[in-house]
């Protein structure tokens, strides 16, 4: 291997692997000619040494690297892969590419700890392009900015909350770069956000039809003015933990801030008659007749109840009015779905005024 590591110190353009930092998305590792020199290798023996070689001078010679981004779900299965909108895609756990981190995340006959935590039964993926980043690693070190996707495929996940309850739980993000990268797969690093849920919920099958209610409302969200998309992010992120929780006082608890964001979003320091607006909003914003209003009254008042005993007390009734507090939180979170998806169609903030005086 040393005469070959002779032969690359001698290349100017590859001084960037000696002792350098190569950023991999948001993560860096020290690199060396004799790294390089046992990938080209590696690659040489897999594809034939000129392959290798025109891998790595391509490599040198653009900006750019092109990644597959992966984001991993739980709590829905796919029953085929589909191409979403905007060059997102949604497939099976089981058909996600191998690599070392999808190795990590895939439960064994041996793992004994499978059952303790979410298993992964779907992703959303993309390409996309990374900069090309070496630094000498001595001293402190500045990282490129890196663009990736994690913010779209959460978008799609908290969309797909709305369709199927209880789904699309987030495990992990992470990109692997091309097999034509350099050292490419020496890091094996990913981000996770396990700890935000404690609720573990049987997986949930995504039929045609709420594909493509997904996708028609994916699709709206994408189009929404900036501002209003931020907006829902709150009560969509909030309502997508409410049915996850385990815990009825937390779950009363998001559940509210949701409502909250949805139908007293114009309300800044004057707050008056607040359980009042909150209602008469709701019911009108979502009931077609006085009937229907009526009970979404009903039902509204009750979640603040509840909203109000978990903040203020750290515990819940088992029941209101004879109905039980589980079911309350459920038809509560049915109605949070149903006026985001509202929200979406109708592709800006409500005028309220407009609504309640109808």
């Amino acid at each position: 291997m040393e005469p070959l590591v002779d032969v690359l110190r001698r290349q100017a353009d590859v001084a960037i692997f000696d002792n350098h930092l190569q950023q991999i998305g948001h993560q860096g590792r020290t690199v060396s000619l004799a790294d390089l020199a046992r990938w080209l290798v590696s690659r040489a023996r897999t594809l034939g040494a000129g392959h290798a070689v025109s891998d790595l001078a391509r490599y040198l010679a653009e900006d750019m690297f092109s990644v597959s981004e992966v984001c991993l779900l739980t709590g829905v299965n796919i029953p085929e892969i589909a191409d979403l909108a905007n060059g997102l895609r949604l497939l099976p756990f089981d058909q996600v590419p191998d690599s070392a981190q999808k190795r990590m995340f895939t439960p064994t006959f041996h793992d004994a700890f499978a059952f303790a935590r979410q298993v992964p039964t779907a992703a959303l993926t993309s390409h996309n392009q990374y900069p090309k980043h070496h630094v000498v690693a001595t001293g402190p070190v500045q990282l490129a900015n890196v663009q990736n996707r994690f913010g779209d495929m959460n978008d799609a996940r908290l969309i797909l909350a709305l369709i199927i309850p209880n789904a699309s739980s987030l495990v992990a993000f992470w990109a692997n770069p091309d097999a034509a990268v350099p050292l490419g797969d020496s890091s094996a690093g990913w981000q996770s956000t396990l700890g935000q849920d404690s609720g573990f919920h049987a997986p949930a099958t995504l039929t045609p039809t709420d594909f493509e209610r997904l996708r028609d409302l994916y699709l709206l969200f994408c189009s929404l003015n900036p501002n209003h998309r931020q907006h829902l992010r709150l009560p969509l992120e909030r309502l997508s933990r409410a049915v996850r929780r385990l815990d009825r006082v937390d779950s009363a608890i998001e559940l509210g801030i949701a409502l909250e964001a949805l139908l007293l979003n114009d309300m800044d320091e004057e707050r008056g008659e607040l359980t009042l607006r909150f209602r008469l909003r709701g019911a009108r914003l979502l009931g077609q007749t006085p009937e229907e209003r009526a009970i979404i009254y009903g039902v509204l008042g009750q979640v603040y109840r509840l909203r109000s005993h978990a903040v203020h007390r750290g515990t819940i009734p088992e029941q209101l009015g004879g109905t039980s507090a589980a079911d309350i939180l459920g038809e509560g979170s049915r109605l949070a779905a149903r006026a985001i998806e509202t929200l979406i169609r109708q592709g800006q903030n409500p005028n309220w005024e407009q609504i309640t005086l109808a």
